[in-house]
């Protein structure tokens, strides 16, 4: 007999990713989501650009800002505000259920890549390539924005940093 309502819950080990609720917001079932995105950044831009500051300038900001704000969001939090999951997610980072763990083949993995690509693009544009803003704005980049969503770091705490006890514990054999 097919139940009626804890049919929505989870059952057993088995966990759906069409029901997390974590990630649903960052979903591309229509092009809302990324004129938002492009929208929001814009705005930051021209409210640095409008304080006064040059081109190059509020571009590199934009870009420092939008590397650091994506990468605690995406790769830093854990979890899912969803009650119903029953802790399902506490493992896992945003980026790492998004679209079901898939590598780069969805087209908001792509988009999440892409805007920073071409926001740094933009920026060393705007700067003529000085070496300041090299130095300053592709660790940046490398470290913050795409090391991170690399497939081989998918689950990995590097040093144990962001780990979760209980979780991301490491099982000693011996012991066991």
């Amino acid at each position: 007999m097919k139940r009626s309502y804890s049919d929505h819950y989870f059952g057993g080990d088995k966990v759906d990713p069409a029901r997390n609720v974590a990630v649903e917001c960052f979903q591309f079932d229509s092009t809302r989501f990324v004129v938002t995105y492009v929208l929001i950044l814009l705005v930051v831009y021209g409210a640095i650009h409008g304080s006064g500051y040059s081109t190059a300038e509020s571009l590199s900001a934009a870009n420092c800002a939008h590397a650091f704000i994506t990468f605690f969001f995406f790769h830093w939090a854990k979890g899912s505000p969803d009650t119903h999951a029953q802790g399902a997610w506490n493992g896992l980072t945003v980026w790492e259920q998004l679209d079901d763990a898939s590598v780069f083949e969805s087209p908001t993995k792509k988009i999440f890549l892409a805007v920073p690509t071409f926001m740094l693009l933009a920026q060393l544009n705007a700067a003529g390539f000085a070496k300041h803003d090299i130095a300053v704005n592709l660790p940046v980049y490398a470290l913050f924005c795409v090391l991170p969503k690399l497939p081989l770091l998918h689950g990995v705490r590097l040093f144990g940093i962001n780990r979760t006890v209980g979780i991301d514990d490491v099982v000693d054999a011996k012991k066991a």
